[in-house]
């Protein structure tokens, strides 16, 4: 009887939200650096209505209010492995509102549906489709493309799926990264995952790859000093996913929720000199980063690993302003120039901006890792009570 409620509540559509005002917080915009005590944030559907100090605002007739705390935009995890939907849940709890999965299968897509239309609780998901590589595959999940004419039919039949990416990974030969890159570009999806040794940085950063996935990587297969990569990367406008934090296993995914969540968590460490290095190259040539953690390959947890890599940023180098706005303004426009061009903006408060929000009762600005003890979280315009927080870090997802 339990299993039927639960998914009744899961398949049902959700009532229409009320007006929401979160009266006399401090404001932490992301538009600018620093906070702004004494404001009004009116929020109507998925949108915020209006911004301004709370002198100014009018509180509209039957919203429900909202007092105090921190209000700062919410989080998002660049690159994850989703495995059980319940996960987008358990994000949720950590205030991260939009989650960038990063090996689609199509139960992603029924998974992002579910989540866009209230019928699930949980962070917004954009996915890229399968995996492609060529031979011999290293992952038998992926997709093999081993000659140029294959990718025509590859990169359509995912775009016809619905997915926002395509993502490469391993062993694809110049020539076939290059069919996949026009492919993409022809269908209007852009090219994101690992830089590959056969490629090398050049062609990908010619090819259009709009995302470089794990930072780590891109003096292993550049050849050159990463200050210099570093400009080169700036000057193509590609992203760089972080990705310090990510030291997975290779152990079995978890089957379950619950299995996720008894699983010990990744290993606290300080980043090295190396990372510092790197950080404060891609910092200074001005390369736009995108916070990832490769959550939730074992044992990166999901939410608790974001936490890990804004504090790893901050301690090689980045302000907390700085290292907020890699899972916050940085990953918004990026979506809206990939993705969504027509949508709201992200990773911002202001006026017309998707209401992804969430109020902590610390500073984030401060301690980049108070953002993730949210009191409450408001998702495209739902707001979730820290007693439903807290029941979906454990993996409840009932009232």
């Amino acid at each position: 009887m339990k299993a039927a409620v639960l998914l009744l509540a899961l398949t049902a559509a959700p009532p229409a939200e009320p007006p929401y005002a979160f009266v006399n917080v401090t404001l932490v915009a992301m538009d600018r650096v620093g906070v702004r005590p004494g404001f009004t944030v009116v929020v109507e559907g998925d949108r915020i209505l209006e911004v301004g100090p709370a002198s100014a605002v009018a509180v509209p007739a039957g919203a429900r209010r909202v007092e105090g705390g921190f209000l700062m935009p919410g989080l998002a995890e660049m690159h994850a492995h989703v495995h059980v939907p319940e996960e987008l849940a358990v994000y949720l709890a950590h205030g991260v509102t939009t989650v960038r999965n990063m090996r689609g299968r199509p139960e992603h897509l029924e998974w992002r549906a579910e989540v866009r239309d209230g019928r699930r609780p949980g962070a917004a998901l954009y996915t890229t489709g399968p995996t492609l590589g060529g031979s011999p595959l290293v992952n038998p999940a992926f997709v093999a493309v081993d000659r140029p004419e294959s990718a025509e039919a590859v990169v359509a039949g995912q775009k016809a799926a619905g997915y926002d990416f395509v993502k490469v990974h391993s062993r694809l030969r110049p020539e076939v990264f290059e069919a996949i890159a026009a492919a993409a570009r022809r269908h209007g999806l852009a090219v994101v995952g690992h830089v590959m040794p056969e490629v090398g940085l050049d062609r990908a950063l010619a090819g259009g790859q709009a995302s470089l996935e794990h930072a780590f990587d891109l003096e292993r297969v550049g050849g050159r000093p990463i200050e210099e990569l570093a400009r080169r990367i700036a000057a193509a406008g590609a992203r760089v996913g972080t990705l310090l934090t990510s030291t997975y296993d290779n152990a079995d995914p978890p089957p379950s929720v619950a299995a996720l969540l008894r699983r010990p968590p990744a290993p606290n460490r300080p980043p090295s000199a190396e990372g510092r290095a790197l950080v404060s190259a891609l910092r200074t040539a001005g390369v736009r980063l995108l916070a990832g953690t490769d959550a939730s390959l074992p044992p990166m947890r999901p939410g608790e690993a974001l936490s890990h890599e804004l504090r790893y940023l901050v301690e090689a180098g980045l302000t907390p302003y700085e290292a907020l706005r890699t899972a916050t303004v940085e990953p918004g426009t990026f979506l809206q120039a990939f993705v969504d061009p027509s949508g709201p903006p992200r990773g911002v408060i202001r006026p017309g901006a998707r209401a992804d929000l969430v109020l902590l009762d610390a500073d984030p600005l401060q301690d980049v890792t108070s953002a993730f003890r949210p009191r409450a979280v408001m998702a495209a315009g739902r707001l979730y009570s820290a007693d439903r927080l807290r029941a979906f870090a454990e993996g409840r997802l009932g009232p």
